[in-house]
């Protein structure tokens, strides 16, 4: 804060303009000075750095009489009138009001009747206070069906008021052929009820009328149904409504005692009962024995029986093999041709085969190794030597002999190979055993089949066996 410019008007009196309010920061001036600030003056009472100035306004005040202390006219001490609706005036009075004077208001109960039919201003002098009330003593008349009315009390209904309802039991005559009001002023309570004794009439399939009761139905209420036992006769040619008047109950059951007659191969009829079939109902078939086979033609057969599912027919004199052609080996079945009975004959009791392969060592390593057909006096080797099967069989009975055993006793895996894939024969020996069979699986081969002994170690097995042979029989 500063001082913005000063001229001395007298010895130690100056004019100083600053920029900041006087009566809130200190400002450095002698006594007498006049300080300038946004258009105000005011007069510093005392030397030094000081906030202790006097305002030139409220001095003029003073003069003019507007603040306490004016020499001109003199501020009032005595109360405003009250506030009332009676005509405005200049007064009388010679003091002057204070800013802060206050007038009281005149008030009074606000009359008894605060509604009326026309609006009127009124002609007391009094006024209201915010949280006047109305007097409301009055209950509310009766809410009947006479004609609307604007009322004629003067007092006003209560926010929360409660009118009465004139009510009166219904009449017993609820229900009417057309729609009426009524002519009662009585209304009717919300859990009003109306007068309904009279049982309701039977259901039946007579023609629907209106009825001339005027009791209304219960929400419960429940006609009886005039039933009766259906006719014997259920079941007809064509579809009748029929005439009767009385229903069917849900349970009703018709007449069916009389057994269906046989199934046979005669021309199917609609048939003439009345009576329904039962749905567990069965029919009895007429059967007889089947003819003896023939070597005549096909033919359905005249006869009106049928045939049981587990009938059988007598071979009979056939004429001999030209009824089927001879059978073709892996093709088809059929009879035997003479020179297969032939070769059939010539063959003696349990023949059977014995494959062989063999190798003098299989070598340490866990390379994949290969038997030789029939036996070398080599290592196996790592391509397979492959022969193929003259004739189609099975192959059992797989052994193994190593009939030197050596090595550490690592596993050796002897798996027989057909057309390059694994077979279900296969044979595991430890290095330094000598035997080892597998009598449990076996495989179909083909005529042509490629057939291979695969070898495989998963670990070293130190020193190779020797003369390893590998057998098994083709039947």
């Amino acid at each position: 804060m500063s001082i913005l410019g000063t001229t001395e008007f007298s010895p130690g009196n100056l004019a100083v303009l600053v920029d900041h309010d006087p009566a809130v920061t200190p400002t450095a001036c002698g006594a007498g000075s006049v300080i300038i600030y946004n258009g105000k003056w005011y007069r510093k009472i005392d030397d030094g750095s000081t906030t202790n100035v006097r305002d030139f306004y409220a001095l003029e005040q003073k003069v003019d009489g507007t603040a306490a202390g004016a020499t001109n006219t003199p501020l009032s001490i005595t109360a405003p009138v009250d506030v009332t609706k009676a005509a405005a005036n200049a007064g009388a009075a010679t003091e002057a009001s204070k800013q802060d004077h206050k007038h009281d208001v005149t008030t009074a109960a606000p009359a008894a009747t605060g509604v009326a039919t026309l609006p009127s201003d009124g002609a007391a002098t009094t006024l209201a206070r915010s949280d006047h009330a109305h007097q409301s003593n009055t209950a509310p008349v009766d809410v009947t069906k006479a004609a609307a009315a604007i009322g004629n009390s003067g007092e006003p209904a209560r926010a929360n008021h409660k009118h009465d309802v004139s009510t009166a039991a219904p009449a017993a005559t609820g229900v009417a052929t057309l729609p009426s009001e009524g002519s009662a002023t009585t209304l009717a309570r919300s859990d009003h009820a109306h007068q309904a004794n009279t049982a309701p009439t039977n259901t039946t399939k007579s023609a629907a009328v209106t009825g001339t009761s005027g009791e209304p139905a219960r929400a419960d209420h429940k006609h009886d149904i005039s039933t009766a036992a259906p006719l014997a006769t259920g079941v007809a040619t064509l579809p009748s409504e029929g005439t009767l008047t009385t229903l069917a109950r849900s349970d009703h059951v018709h007449q069916a005692n009389t057994t269906p007659i046989n199934i046979t191969k005669a021309v199917a009829v609609i048939g003439t009962s009345g009576e329904p079939a039962r749905a567990d109902h069965k029919h009895d078939a007429s059967t007889a024995a089947a003819v003896d086979l023939t070597d005549a033609t096909s033919a359905e057969g005249g006869s009106s029986n049928l045939a049981r599912a587990d009938h059988t027919h007598s071979h009979g004199s056939r004429a001999g093999g030209a009824l089927h052609a001879a059978a073709v080996a892996g093709v088809s079945a059929g009879f035997m041709s003479s020179a297969d009975k032939t070769k059939l004959d010539g063959l003696s009791s349990g023949t059977k085969a014995v494959l062989m392969w063999g190798n003098s060592l299989v070598s340490a390593t866990t390379a994949t190794r290969y038997l030789n057909p029939a036996f070398a006096d080599a290592t196996a080797g790592t391509t397979a030597i492959s022969f193929r099967m003259p004739f189609a069989c099975t192959l059992r009975n797989f052994y193994i002999r190593q009939n030197s055993g050596a090595g550490n006793g690592n596993n050796i895996v002897y798996t027989l190979l057909k057309n390059g894939v694994a077979t279900a024969l296969v044979v595991t020996i430890a290095s330094t055993a000598n035997d080892a069979n597998d009598l449990v699986n076996t495989v179909v081969v083909a005529a042509g089949d490629r057939l291979d002994i695969e070898i495989t170690k998963a670990l070293s097995i130190g020193t190779s066996p020797g003369d390893i042979l590998a057998t098994m029989e083709a039947y």
